[in-house]
């Protein structure tokens, strides 16, 4: 028996004719001529892209409903009269199309008759064998139960031996008896508000028998249930408490919204701005940044060696820049000071709070900026 593993990245390709589409994020569309299938739980997803010729596809199968089925992909599937079933998890038949053709006889009687047949047995053993696969996986690494999930395994190679459906559903109720066990004790946390209003057998999933009728509790509605349900205006709703927000580090009640509790938040985000100051230290000393840094430079020595103090006007002496430019920068951004004068918002601060003085070939540039005549008075303006 083979059974079939989803792994990231694996590709999706028909079997038998038929690709059946699973999970969350499901997507089928046409990308320049060809069908794009995308589908998986988590991070385990899978991607397949079939041509128009020999792809091999009869039919798509879509199981459930997050996710996004094109036009255009219902076009492509037409034109190569493949066939297209969207089912809801329950198994209910939620849309359906395909070609239309003569029924074939042989195939609704090998259908009719697989159930007492020897094909219907090997089907029953792939879907209870997979079934059973994806219970142990749950077991072993969601809930770290490594013992129930190699007893789920020994019953899963008990259904090469199994002769009738009878036999295999033997199989499957004493593991999932086994499955449903290793989840009795794990706890549901809720805010530490609502405990009070939480009866005791919430707080724990418990079973999956129902205390009032002793049988299996429904692992959802089906498409009648969900009518009967929606029709009934005035069923009476008790809404569960909503579950508790704790600290991803230290387990802590926290307000919803928030990640960390304070003190883990302190000790984050220090560790994140190190990290941050660390990559920025690596960023400024690399090739590009020197060299963009030398560049600046080169530019500024050129400009500097050729700037003639003639030209500077008589009333514009370093007083002036002292006493009528500099205190009026401080009515100015940063952003129009670095831009104007072509240098780092850095630089731009120090040239406002006035640790630097630039040269005198910028003393122009910024009495045009702050609006400084030679009829100015000194100080800043009020």
């Amino acid at each position: 028996m083979r059974l079939l593993t989803s792994s990231p990245a694996s590709s999706i390709f028909p079997r038998h004719g038929v690709v059946t589409l699973f999970g969350y994020g499901i997507q089928a569309r046409v990308d320049r001529g060809h069908l794009i299938l995308e589908d998986g739980i988590g991070a385990a997803r899978r991607q397949g892209r079939l041509p128009r010729v020999g792809h091999g596809l009869r039919r798509l199968v879509v199981i459930g409903a997050d996710g996004m089925v094109s036009l255009a992909a219902l076009r492509w599937l037409a034109d190569q009269d493949a066939a297209f079933v969207m089912l809801d998890r329950d198994g209910s038949v939620l849309a359906t199309t395909g070609p239309v053709r003569p029924s074939d006889a042989r195939l609704r009687r090998a259908q009719a008759l697989a159930g007492r047949s020897d094909a219907g047995l090997r089907i029953v053993r792939e879907l209870i064998g997979q079934k059973l696969t994806g219970q142990a996986r749950v077991a072993k690494d969601k809930l770290l139960n490594s013992r129930t999930a190699q007893t789920i395994f020994d019953f899963r190679d008990e259904l090469a031996t199994a002769e009738t459906p009878e036999s295999i559903r033997l199989i499957e109720s004493q593991a999932g008896a086994a499955y449903w066990s290793a989840w009795h004790n794990l706890a549901i946390n809720f805010p530490r508000n609502d405990l009070r209003r939480v009866p005791d057998h919430w707080r724990v999933f418990g079973t999956r028998i129902s205390p009032l009728s002793g049988s299996p509790r429904s692992a959802g509605l089906t498409q009648r249930h969900r009518r009967e349900a929606k029709g009934n205006m005035n069923m009476p709703s008790n809404r569960a408490p909503r579950p508790q927000n704790i600290c991803r580090v230290c387990g802590t009640s926290i307000e919803v919204g928030k990640t960390y509790c304070a003190l883990c938040g302190v000790t984050i985000s220090r560790g994140n701005l190190a990290e941050a100051a660390k990559s920025g230290r690596v960023v400024a000393q690399s090739p590009e940044a020197q060299e963009r840094r030398a560049n600046t430079k080169r530019r500024h020595d050129i400009a500097r060696r050729g700037w003639l103090a003639s030209s500077q006007p008589a009333w514009l002496t370093n007083e002036t820049y002292l006493g009528k430019i500099q205190p009026r920068l401080a009515r100015i951004t940063y952003s129009v000071i670095a831009s104007q004068l072509g240098v780092s918002l850095p630089y731009a601060a120090d040239i406002r709070a006035g640790r630097r003085c630039r040269h005198p070939r910028h003393w122009q540039t910024l009495a045009r900026v702050v609006g400084v005549s030679p009829e100015t008075p000194n100080g800043p303006i009020g």
